[in-house]
């Protein structure tokens, strides 16, 4: 708590870990970060912070921060600054990578990243939990690299669909991978 730590405040509601190890931690007074030894505290006063009150944190594939606040809105943060797919391709386009959408469990859109080695056909589909085909959201040539998809939660015919658990499949190439997505409403 804040008499024997650096946390800005006692109420934490988000916590996340880092490649590195660092301790991410969101409360309501701001958020902080423990590298096992020192505590660095981010608020509106001293950061791009757009609220003290930190709800949801999320790291993503690249290592950039994602920081819902109440009421301020979304901040994204990296040491050295945020890296964007153009700069990481560099290093990770050596091998075929499907992410993990984010945000996750998300409302009522998501985005679906794919890491392509070279040219090659894809598709794109979201199931549902029962393997029926919701939604064909990609399909056809691309060129190699990072593409970002946004699946907004409708399906083939533009329908909403309900609440639940849902899979996202890719086929490009000689590859295939599925991972899993919570919708909520």
């Amino acid at each position: 708590n804040t008499s024997n730590s650096d946390l800005p405040d006692d109420y934490v509601s988000a916590l996340a870990i880092d490649a590195q190890g660092n301790k991410w931690i969101g409360t309501y007074g701001g958020l902080a970060k423990f590298d096992g030894t020192n505590w660095t505290v981010y608020k509106t006063s001293n950061s791009g912070l757009p609220n003290n009150e930190v709800r949801a944190l999320a790291i993503d594939a690249l290592g950039n921060k994602w920081i819902g606040t109440g009421g301020g809105g979304l901040a994204v943060y990296r040491e050295g600054g945020v890296l964007n797919a153009e700069r990481k391709e560099e290093t990770i386009l050596n091998s075929f990578t499907l992410y993990q959408n984010y945000p996750n469990p998300f409302n009522p859109s998501t985005v679906i990243s794919v890491a392509l080695p070279e040219n090659s056909t894809m598709s794109l589909k979201i199931y549902n939990s029962l393997g029926q085909e919701i939604k064909t959201l990609v399909d056809g040539s691309f060129i190699a690299g990072i593409h970002n998809f946004t699946w907004d939660g409708t399906d083939n015919s533009g329908k909403l669909v309900s609440a639940g658990v849902y899979f996202y499949r890719v086929e490009a190439g000689n590859n295939t991978a599925v991972r899993k997505m919570i919708l909520m409403k």
